[in-house]
């Protein structure tokens, strides 16, 4: 877990050239299975900082071999710039698979069901339990490693860990719905929501939810919300999961368990828009 520290990047190629982390962070290629992930922002680097040393120190506790952590602070011309961290370049963002049209649901079950499996594993962390949570949880964070067949969560630094700063999430960019029931903390300094188990499982849902109808929202307004698990019902859904999904617009507590997801019937069709 070595530092590094770089005096420039000259001798670094892009990982995939022309793309960025949404504007956030560039990422290089540095060895032959390692990538550097370089911010290009700085007003949260602090933050990001003490998440990535956060994780360098309980790398050991954390025995979650689908989470792709740093291995190591970079720092440029003597001041933090990033971390390295392990290449996977046989594998694409899970994104791709669960928007893809001709993809089978039952595949995109699958991916969908080792994604809340690692979710509930980073929350059961032991030494980090109810103070580590992955937080921006979309699928852009998350990739299909086709080498080993199975999904890893990047962007360990959008995560929670041990008091870190509110950070931004993807599918809870300011959605005014959910700030009204407690159990969604909102930091009204910053203007964003606190990550925890209600986050978590509140960002899985927007991501099935996506995937099932087959149109990609950032978020799921409550009017919409419920017109779609209405839509579900009509054709068929099982109605003990709609009740789980429903929960995050409730005050009761978020569940979700990977085996919910075997209720789902693949062979119906549950797009709002099909061909």
């Amino acid at each position: 877990m070595a530092d590094l520290y770089l005096k420039h990047m000259r001798t670094h190629f892009l990982f995939k050239s022309g793309t960025n982390l949404a504007s956030e962070a560039l990422l290089y290629y540095y060895q032959k299975n390692e990538l550097l992930k370089i911010f290009t922002r700085t007003e949260d680097l602090a933050n990001k900082k003490f998440i990535v040393e956060t994780l360098l120190e309980y790398k050991d506790d954390i025995t979650i071999p689908e989470l792709v952590l740093p291995e190591g602070r970079v720092f440029y011309k003597d001041y933090f710039a990033g971390y390295r961290m392990p290449l996977y370049e046989d594998s694409v963002n899970i994104a791709e698979i669960l928007f893809h049209p001709t993809t089978p649901l039952d595949f995109k079950l699958r991916i969908l069901k080792e994604v809340i499996t690692i979710i509930k594993r980073v929350e059961n962390v032991e030494k980090l339990k109810g103070q580590f949570f992955l937080g921006d949880i979309y699928g852009n964070n998350f990739i299909w490693d086709m080498e080993s067949k199975k999904v890893r969560a990047v962007d360990m630094d959008g995560s929670y860990i041990l008091g870190s700063k509110p950070q931004r999430a993807f599918h809870l960019p300011s959605n005014a719905d959910l700030r009204a029931f407690s159990k969604y903390p909102f930091d009204e300094e910053v203007q964003k929501f606190s990550f925890n188990h209600e986050t978590s499982i509140a960002c899985f849902i927007f991501m099935l939810l996506n995937t099932l109808s087959g149109v990609y929202k950032q978020t799921w307004p409550r009017e919409d919300f419920y017109i779609y698990l209405s839509y579900l019902e009509k054709r068929g859904f099982d109605e003990e999961l709609l009740w789980y999904i429903s929960r995050i617009y409730d005050d009761e507590t978020n569940i979700f368990e990977p085996s919910f997801l075997d209720m789902i019937d693949t062979k119906k069709d549950y797009r709002l828009t099909r061909k």
